[in-house]
């Protein structure tokens, strides 16, 4: 009978040196997967951060461009062509209810606030150092009168609408228009009627930033015809500000609108900053621009010149929420600035503003995927 055996040399395991081979190969390649999902994470989080970023400026501008556009919209023809009478009264605090509308009201800026009058109930601030904008006009989703009124003083009916009674509305037919309180307001039928009583509107008159009643009137300027429509008027306030409300991590600045005095909403979180330049028609002959200013310029110290105001020029600086970049960047940023300043917005970071550079340089916060957006916007209602 044969028996098998076993050589003992044949079944020996790996030497030291093999295991200690083995094992650095092995971490040579477990250090090439990591550096690979290092790189691909970096990638990954700067294209989001750049993705965010852009997201972030175009909405803004979209938000920014329409207003300005739109502002001094009389539904038709130009602001400057149409006197309003405006006798809409807030019987509540006995002051205007909408402020006074003409062709030097419809768009006005304010240089790193200075002048405005901030929200108040509210936990938004603005962001020191970011200007400030705001527009008036008709809401572009006017209704023509179903009928001719019998009298300057008769209730006005439309098709059905969503009106309410204190609010400020206006009426036009491209030759008079009146800005009136709408005392009340009715359905039926699928018709709208609105009442303007005396006990909400006023005659008033201002000089010098005094306002002074001269009586209660529900007459509006002429009894309008079917060829009128209406709509309501606005005042939009756009600013960038951040909500103290929440905690410091999360203060995050916002553009954000005001309208007609309500509280303010959010329209595109991580907007960083906001320059604004008004583009002048300072010789009144051509409606083009002869020059770019800031809203604290000497030139509009008289408050008629923003009537030559036909273009506005926007510098928005849109950031990432989060870090994006794996190492400190420092950039300068090009924005419409017209004059040496140096501010400190909120939310840790210092810009600096050069006029010759036009350049906005941020010194924390580095690692932030940040970019500016300038572009500039015609006032279609102050064209020829």
């Amino acid at each position: 009978m044969r028996i098998n055996t076993i050589n003992i040399r044949t079944s020996q395991g790996f030497s030291l040196v093999e295991l200690m081979v083995a094992a650095l190969l092995s971490l040579i390649i477990l250090i090439g997967v990591v550096q690979i999902f290092l790189s691909n994470k970096h990638t990954y989080n700067a294209q989001e951060g750049l993705s965010r970023v852009q997201e972030t400026g175009r909405f803004a501008l979209t938000f920014l461009g329409e207003p300005i556009r739109w502002a001094g919209y009389t539904g038709c023809g130009n602001l400057e062509r149409i006197t309003v009478r405006n006798i809409a009264w807030d019987t509540t605090n006995d002051a205007p209810l909408a402020p006074d509308f003409g062709f030097a009201e419809a768009i006005i800026g304010y240089e790193n606030g200075g002048g405005w009058t901030a929200p108040t109930g509210t936990t938004v601030v603005r962001v020191a150092g970011t200007d400030v904008l705001e527009v008036q006009g008709m809401d572009p989703g006017s209704l023509t009168l179903l009928g001719n009124l019998a009298a300057d003083n008769a209730n006005i009916q439309i098709e059905q609408a969503s009106f309410a009674a204190g609010e400020a509305l206006f009426i036009t037919d491209c030759q008079n228009a009146d800005l009136f309180c709408a005392t009340n307001v009715s359905q039926s039928g699928g018709k709208t009627t609105i009442a303007h009583a005396s006990n909400c509107n006023e005659e008033w008159s201002e000089t010098g930033g005094v306002v002074t009643k001269l009586g209660g009137t529900n007459r509006l300027s002429k009894a309008y015809q079917d060829d009128a429509s209406v709509a309501r008027f606005i005042t939009a306030t756009y600013f960038i500000g951040v909500d103290t409300s929440l905690p410091a991590a999360d203060q995050v600045p916002t553009l954000y609108s005001q309208i007609n005095g309500a509280a303010p909403q959010e329209l595109v979180e991580g907007v960083r900053d906001m320059q604004l330049l008004f583009g002048v028609d300072s010789n009144g002959d051509d409606r083009i621009v002869d020059q770019y200013l800031a809203a604290d310029n000497g030139y509009f110290g008289t408050a008629e010149n923003w009537g030559q105001v036909v273009s506005v020029r926007v510098g928005i600086i849109a950031e990432s929420p989060t870090d994006a970049l794996s190492e400190d960047i420092t950039v300068a940023y090009q924005m419409p600035i017209a004059a040496n300043a140096t501010v400190s917005p909120a939310n840790q970071s210092s810009v600096t503003y050069n006029v010759a550079n036009q350049t906005a340089t941020f010194t924390s916060d580095l690692r932030r995927m940040r970019q500016s957006f300038n572009t500039t916007f015609a006032l279609r209602n102050r064209l020829p």
